[in-house]
This record gives C-alpha cells, sequence and structure tokens, in this order.
C-alpha cells in the first residue's frame, strides 16, 4: 500500500540525464486520499487495541494463578482497553481539521468523542497539526530555474527583531537601542541556524506565525513584552540575554520591527535569477551588502573542501511591528485589559505548590516533587526510576509464570514454577 500511494503521489523523470521528483497530486487529489483513509483507520486502531486486550485475556484465562489474581488482571485489562480507546479517540479529534469534508463527516464514533476534547485540550494532551502546502514567499524570480524546472521562488522568513534601551542594575545612562538575542529564532545575521526540525520551541515558533498578521491579532506578544519591561525572571529566561537574565541590566523601553529573512547565496545561474539575493563568491559580495561581514572564511584543515560564510541571513526591513513602549505606558495597559492580559509576572513555579490547586491535595505531593526535580535538575531520576520499573518488569517476566506460558507454547523449554517443601523455586528444564 506504501509502494502504491508513493509511486502515485509523485511523478519521477528524468531530466538531463538527472533525476527529478515532482509531486503529482493536486490538493484535491490530497483531500480526496485523506477522506478515503482516515475514517476507516482510527477504526482499524480500535480494532488492533481491542484484539490485543482479547489476547490478553486469553493469557490471564490459562494462567495458574488463583481465582481473585484471575478477576484482578480481567478487570485490569478491560479498564487498560476502556482508557486507551477513550484517549485514541478523544486525541484523534484534531485531524478531522485536515479537510472539509472529514470535519464534516467524521469518522466511526467522532460525535461520541468530540464534547470531551474541550476538556483534554486545556491540559494539552493533544494539539492539531497542518502541513505547510506553500512555505511563506514574497514573490517569484524571473527567467527559467535549473534542470528545465520553473523559476525559483522567492521564500523570505519573516521575523520580529525585539530591541530594547538598557540600563544597569543601580542606574545610570540609557543605552542605545539593543537588538535583543532569542535562544532559537533566526536573529543576528551572523548566526547559524540553531532550530531543526522536529524541535519547535514555543515563543521562537509562535513569534514567527505572529510575524505573518500583527500585533493585534496577537495580544500575547505584547503581553511578553510588558513582562520584559517588569523584569519577569520567566520571560527574561525566553532570550539569550545573560544579564538581562541575571538582573544585572534592566529594559527601560522595548519595540519591535518586522524583516524579511533570507540567506545568502553562492554564485550560480540560479541564484543569479533572484532578485535581491545576497550573493557570495571568493570571498567578496558581488551585490551591495555589507562586504566587511559577508566574506568567506576557510575552517582549518578541511579548508579544500568546505567554506562557511561568516553571514548566514540577509534581511529586509518591512516595517514598524511595535511602537516604543516603557514601563506602565497606559496604552499598553489598556489593550491589555481589553485581551484579558494582566500586567504581572506569573508566579514562579516554587511558589505553584502553596497556590490552591485545581486538583485539590491529592496532588500537592506530585507537585511538590516536580518542583524539587526542576529545582535540583534531577531530570534524569524519573528516567531513571522507569528504567527500573522495566527492569523489574523484565525479571519478573523471565522469572515467573508468564515465561513459563510463553515458553511452553514456544517449544523451547519449560519452566516449573512450583515450589519444593523447603520454600525454594524448583526450575526444571526440558528439551523439546
Amino acid at each position: 500500500y506504501l509502494v502504491w500511494a508513493t509511486t502515485d503521489m509523485c511523478h519521477f523523470e528524468s531530466i538531463d540525464n538527472r533525476w527529478n521528483v515532482k509531486l503529482a497530486w493536486s490538493k484535491v487529489d490530497t483531500d480526496t486520499y485523506i477522506n478515503a483513509t482516515l475514517p476507516w483507520v482510527i477504526p482499524l486502531v480500535f480494532v488492533f487495541v481491542g484484539a490485543s486486550c482479547l489476547w490478553q485475556l486469553r493469557s490471564i484465562s490459562e494462567s495458574s494463578n488463583g481465582m481473585v489474581k484471575k478477576s484482578f488482571g480481567s478487570v485490569g485489562a478491560l479498564l487498560q482497553l476502556t482508557t486507551c480507546c477513550f484517549f485514541i479517540g478523544v486525541l484523534s479529534i484534531p485531524m478531522l481539521d485536515l479537510t472539509p469534508q472529514l470535519h464534516h463527516d467524521g469518522y466511526l464514533g467522532s460525535r461520541f468523542f468530540s464534547p470531551y476534547w474541550p476538556t483534554a485540550r486545556q491540559y494539552h494532551l493533544s494539539s492539531g497539526y497542518g502541513l505547510f502546502r506553500r512555505m511563506t514567499g514574497v514573490g517569484k524570480a524571473s527567467g527559467p530555474g535549473w534542470a528545465g524546472l520553473t523559476s525559483p521562488s522567492v521564500v523570505a522568513r519573516p521575523e520580529i527583531i525585539v530591541e530594547a534601551q538598557l540600563q544597569d542594575k543601580d542606574g545610570g545612562s540609557v543605552s542605545d537601542w539593543k537588538e535583543l538575542k532569542f535562544r532559537w529564532k533566526p536573529g543576528d545575521l551572523r548566526q547559524m541556524p540553531l532550530q531543526v526540525a522536529p524541535h519547535q520551541p514555543r515563543l521562537d515558533w509562535r513569534m514567527w506565525f505572529a510575524a505573518l498578521g500583527s500585533y493585534n491579532h496577537n495580544p500575547w506578544f505584547v503581553a511578553f513584552l510588558d513582562r520584559l519591561l517588569n523584569g519577569c525572571s520567566d520571560a527574561a529566561h525566553l532570550l539569550n540575554e545573560p544579564d538581562i537574565e541575571a538582573g544585572k541590566k534592566r529594559i527601560v523601553r522595548i519595540r519591535s520591527n518586522l524583516y524579511t529573512y533570507d540567506f545568502t547565496r553562492i554564485d550560480s545561474e540560479w541564484s543569479r535569477t533572484i532578485p535581491g539575493a545576497t550573493i557570495l563568491k571568493d570571498g567578496k559580495v558581488l551585490n551591495e551588502r555589507d562586504s566587511n561581514a559577508t566574506h568567506l572564511t576557510r575552517m582549518g584543515w578541511w579548508e579544500e573542501m568546505v567554506t562557511a560564510p561568516r553571514q548566514y541571513w540577509s534581511r529586509t526591513l518591512v516595517k514598524e511591528y511595535t511602537p516604543a513602549i516603557k514601563v506602565g505606558d497606559a496604552s499598553v495597559q489598556e489593550f491589555m485589559k481589553g485581551t484579558g492580559y494582566l500586567s504581572t509576572c506569573a508566579g514562579k513555579y516554587t511558589d505553584r505548590c502553596s497556590a490552591p490547586a485545581k486538583g485539590g491535595r491529592p496532588l500537592h505531593p506530585l507537585c511538590s516533587l516536580t518542583v524539587l526535580i526542576r529545582q535540583r535538575h534531577l531530570i534524569w531520576l524519573p528516567v531513571f526510576f522507569l528504567a527500573l520499573v522495566w527492569r523489574w518488569r523484565l525479571g519478573t517476566f523471565f522469572k515467573g509464570e508468564y515465561y513459563h506460558w510463553y515458553s511452553q507454547r514456544g517449544g523451547i523449554l519449560v519452566i516449573g514454577p512450583p515450589k519444593n517443601e523447603q520454600g525454594d523455586d524448583s526450575v526444571q528444564k526440558k528439551e523439546q
């Protein structure tokens, strides 16, 4: 089936002795494929889960356990089946947004699971995903493309660049506007791209979507700038600014501008057809773009093989995104109040366990344990605990009656679980 889908979806052809792969499906073809497959794929998952439960119930019934253990095991298997089917059904609801027909028709049981989706969404148990059929571009180049293909598309990434005026903690003069660095998103033209799929840091990823619109449609961004002005540590931690995060400097005023980013290009016939591209050749910039910052630098002993540009990006100013604001700006407070945001710092995670929780007292020890793990950087502790549990389960499997049942059916050896008079386990091996 996968071979058929691949060959039908893609068109393979040879152009100038080079193999080229072209997407043969249109948007309508893709929607038709999704509408035909997804409604029966999810019910098929239910069938597999049910078959797994029946197999587990059969194993329990044929085991040598007592009636009480068999009853508990059967109830646990049925509870596991119910839980798995429920969560699979609820967490599959976002896939209904892939096509309009699928959103209208749904799949088998989707009407039953849909009312529970808003509740599950509050806890971020699942998220909706959409495929980019076309990436963001700002136009097309002129002239024919390589190997007879269409002309290359100019794909410029819109980015919000945040600038701030800083002041020392103890006062002093205010600095000029300084561009703030983020941990992952493009900013500095000389910084190699850091974000690699499927890693999608939440703030840096959302800022790209905010750049596609305006701050009026993204009030969270204004709230983020307001928290930076108020010196909120949780907001400052999202930046790559050690002095601000440590509290050595504070932000006096802040603003943001919208740019379009593009990669610098090597000199080629293809690159020369792209208007406005920054082209590098033999350590020089062919077009007028900051020649001191864009020449090539050799990389050690492999200089004959690889050259790396000092400038990875080129950018063009589009417009002002947000005007300059300061602490307590009345217009900002009014805007945030109208969109439901508060001009206060979020409480530290160390204080969240003392606040009244939705889960009540039973979740308080779990919250305290989570805080302790974050404070002491003991993220390896849960992983180590799960590894110990898994190791214990494997030991039980190989030493106990489960292995006795499987090995007996497999015809390799038989392990007898009965005990002798001294209370020791007697193990008998028998070749078959």
